[in-house]
């Protein structure tokens, strides 16, 4: 049986060359486990640095800085729902950048001075809040 005679159901699928790779054959391509692992160290600044400070911002604006729950989880959401926005088009333009980098790695190292300078920000009050005086409620 030819891989055009292949059947739905028979375990049998045809590539994208047209034909069916043999039985015990290893796929092409697959990355072995140290190259796995490398990659999934950059998901590990997302989950340890980012959404960690995301978390202590709560805490820190409604404990320290005195702004209400709300107020702090309003400012969340409508930062989270921008994100949403700006990720997709950031993504579309960067599926479409041509440098000699690539067309991830540009981006990437503009975004990082751009967020250590954020996150710098985001926990420098402007003077004047470093006392409950922002209530809300």
């Amino acid at each position: 049986m030819g891989a055009s005679q292949a059947k739905v159901g028979d375990g049998r699928l045809p590539d994208m060359e047209g034909s069916t790779p043999d039985a015990g054959q290893a796929p092409v391509g697959k990355p072995s486990l140290p190259v796995k692992l490398a990659y999934s160290l950059g998901q590990a600044a997302q989950n340890g640095g980012f959404d960690t400070a995301i978390g202590f911002v709560f805490f820190y604006y409604s404990a320290v800085l005195g702004l209400s729950g709300a107020l702090v989880g309003a400012a969340l959401a409508v930062s989270l729902a921008f994100d949403a926005v700006v990720d997709t088009v950031v993504g579309s333009w960067s599926d479409n950048l041509r440098s000699r980098l690539g067309r991830r790695i540009p981006l990437m190292i503009l975004a990082a001075p751009l967020i250590a300078v954020s996150v710098g920000l985001l926990f420098s009050p402007p003077a004047g809040w470093d006392r409950p005086v922002c209530s809300a409620g």
